[in-house]
């Protein structure tokens, strides 16, 4: 159950000129736990936009460190608009988005940043002009750059996502909330955030949301997504990520989400949506046969098989994984990715 706290649950002005701020109608939702730090680079970059969000609002999820006392007071000092630093019981990710969605209002438009994202100035400005007016447009979706323990990969477009984006989640992943606007009706519509799921909860929520309309592609500069950063203390890893364990219960959301598409929704992307999932649980597989989890390795390694459509190619991962990992792996890369 989601506990807000009397004491941060007020709506404060930044200063006495807040009043004058010319703002957009976006609220900017982001759920955190002991991330003091982290957060207030990620705060930052909020500020520093080049068309201001109308309301921010910070979730605390029972963060530790002093998180939320720590947003309170530099908001205080640098938020030229409306913010509200909320704290509740730790609940997960999902709840604490439900929550801060809970404090939007009317505003018609809704951003869920992570707590440990970066947007360039120009990401609130070039995603309003991508919905152009348009109400069938229920998402706009910027490029990003993922960094990783420090070194910085090529920018990936999303342009591919807003052609198809069913297509582009089933394959890839739904960890593009920080680069999404969404429109405030149609994640509504869409259900929200699933309170029992605490991993794969992004792609849950997209798969839905991507039902209801289309996407369009914003023309923002890229937003950061930082992968491995050095942990804060008291900071937990990525759950998606943390163990094989988690991933396996990671895939497993995955699955079922996929499941509860709309039946002819399933049948259009069928054979997608099989060579996706089994390609996810054969890379489970060799990660816990790598790690010598031999029990969780052939648990993956059955519902990889399971799922694969492409019946020569199930003996032939099956044939893989027994040979060792070195070619299992291999086989992976030339078949899956």
């Amino acid at each position: 159950m989601c506990v807000l706290s009397d004491a941060t649950n007020q709506r404060q002005p930044a200063n006495d000129h807040s009043n004058m701020t010319q703002t957009c109608p976006v609220a900017v939702v982001i759920p955190v736990f002991n991330r003091r730090l982290k957060l207030i680079k990620t705060l930052e970059t909020v500020v520093a936009q080049s068309k201001l969000p109308a309301l921010l609002i910070v979730v605390d999820d029972g963060s530790t460190d002093g998180t939320a006392d720590a947003a309170k007071n530099w908001l205080a000092s640098n938020a030229p608009f409306e913010w509200r630093v909320v704290s509740q019981e730790n609940a997960g990710v999902s709840v604490a988005r439900n929550a801060g969605f809970s404090l939007v209002g009317e505003l018609p438009f809704v951003c869920f940043l992570d707590s440990d994202d970066l947007w360039p100035p120009d990401f609130i400005s070039e995603g309003l002009n991508a919905f152009g007016g348009d109400a069938d447009i229920v998402a706009a979706v910027a490029d990003r750059v993922i960094q990783r323990e420090g070194r910085k990969k090529p920018v990936e477009s999303l342009r591919p996502l807003a052609r198809d984006p069913l297509h582009w989640v089933i394959c890839r992943d739904g960890a593009i909330l920080s680069c999404s606007m969404i429109r405030s009706s149609a994640a509504r519509a869409a259900g929200l955030f699933k309170p029992g799921l605490h991993v794969s909860e992004d792609t849950d929520f997209l798969l839905r949301l991507f039902l209801l309309g289309r996407v369009a592609h914003s023309g923002a500069a890229p937003v950061l997504f930082i992968k491995r950063a050095p942990l804060e203390p008291g900071e937990p890893p990525n759950l998606s990520h943390g163990t094989p364990e988690l991933r396996y219960i990671w895939s497993g959301h995955r699955m079922e989400s996929l499941l509860n598409l709309p039946q002819a929704v399933y049948r259009e992307y069928e054979p997608i949506i099989c060579t996706a999932v089994a390609g996810r649980w054969a890379s489970l597989a060799f990660s816990a046969n790598k790690k010598g989890d031999n029990w969780l390795a052939f648990r993956s390694l059955l519902h990889a098989i399971w799922w694969d459509p492409d019946h020569e190619r199930r003996l032939k991962l099956a044939w893989a994984f027994l040979r060792g990992r070195k070619s299992a792996l291999e086989y992976y890369r030339t078949n899956f990715e």
